[in-house]
């Protein structure tokens, strides 16, 4: 049994090992394939230079573009007292027998979700009239440092929207169209254990990159601002009118603690200007481009242009072979 046993592992072992005549024909194959992409390398040098001229014509043909960036900080009320004014009103809300939704998500948080947001985004771009360069904005010239429109979609002359560029049924650019050019130009960027935040606006021109991302952490700090001053009006209110209808000296202590609360946060509001970020390093106007790297597509179109050209070669070899073959068999 055990000699059995030692001639079954001896012949599974030859099976695994490759015989000589395997590896031989393996080689002979190798070296039949090197011979075939040999012989038509002036196939694929022809076919990889065409390739590296036209991803050149278009890399050359591709607009600078420049990056502006910000580097900010939370403010000191990023963190927010709606905790707080929600565990009051909690408090308050048990006294009185009532439920009430509480707060608690930290306003920094809230500030970049709003920032990401259509809404935010389309009202900005509208608000300061960037929606004919963001949209219609072809290159920058800078030698007169201007913004080059393209023809094709806005006429400045007239200054109006040219129909062959809109959708149809549309005189001007959808919100959809606004928010997705203005979206993808931006980058933003958490440090979660720090909160600090990299934002970062990628446009043809250099200065309106700058400006508009100064503009945009503005309209963010303003937007989150007018927001709690409204939050703070309408739980005054609200609290104003629940001490008129209690006798209760305890519960009246409490709201008027959370008034007092609510009154803070809208005089802070009013008094800070950069109110949820403020700069650690503002943008700047960038003087060297960020893209596009033309040289990598210059690189990136040769080595497809080899690829191409070797399968161009392979195939051809392909149906040479069976061309031979069915000669052979008829």
């Amino acid at each position: 049994m055990k000699e059995d046993k030692n001639d079954l592992q001896q012949k599974n072992f030859l099976y695994l090992v490759p015989s000589g005549s395997d590896s031989e024909s393996a080689k002979v194959d190798f070296v039949k394939l090197f011979k075939q992409i040999w012989a038509g390398k002036w196939i694929i040098l022809t076919v990889s230079f065409v390739f590296t001229l036209l991803s050149g014509y278009y890399a050359f043909s591709q607009p600078n573009y420049y990056k502006s960036v910000a580097f900010l900080s939370p403010a000191g009320v990023a963190s927010g007292a709606d905790s707080s004014l929600a565990g009051g009103l909690g408090g308050l809300a048990s006294l009185a027998g009532i439920r009430l939704g509480g707060g608690g998500k930290n306003k920094a948080e809230l500030a970049l979700a709003i920032l990401k947001s259509k809404r935010f985004i389309v009202s900005f771009a509208k608000k300061e009239a960037i929606v004919v360069p963001l949209i219609a904005g072809e290159r920058w010239d800078p030698l007169s440092e201007t913004l080059i429109l393209n023809e094709k979609v806005y006429d400045a002359s007239s200054n109006h929207w040219l129909p062959a560029a809109m959708q149809p049924g549309r005189d001007a650019p959808s919100d959809n169209l606004i928010y997705q050019k203005l979206f993808s130009r931006l980058t933003v960027a958490e440090d979660k254990r720090s909160g600090y935040v990299t934002i970062s606006l990628q446009y043809y021109s250099p200065v309106l990159a700058k400006e508009w991302l100064e503009k945009l952490v503005s309209a963010l700090n303003a937007e989150m601002k007018n927001k709690d001053i409204d939050d703070a009006q309408k739980n005054i209110e609200f609290l104003e009118a629940q001490a008129q209808r209690t006798d209760v000296i305890e519960v009246k202590r409490v709201i008027f603690d959370l008034i007092e609360s609510e009154i803070r946060t809208a005089m802070l509001a009013n008094a800070r200007e950069d109110y949820i970020y403020e700069y650690i390093d503002p943008p700047t106007v960038p003087e060297m481009k960020s893209g596009p790297d033309r040289k990598l597509m210059v690189i990136l179109g040769f080595m497809a242009g080899i690829i191409f050209g070797t399968i161009i070669v392979l195939i051809s070899g392909l149906f040479k072979r069976k061309a031979v073959n069915l000669q052979s068999n008829s």
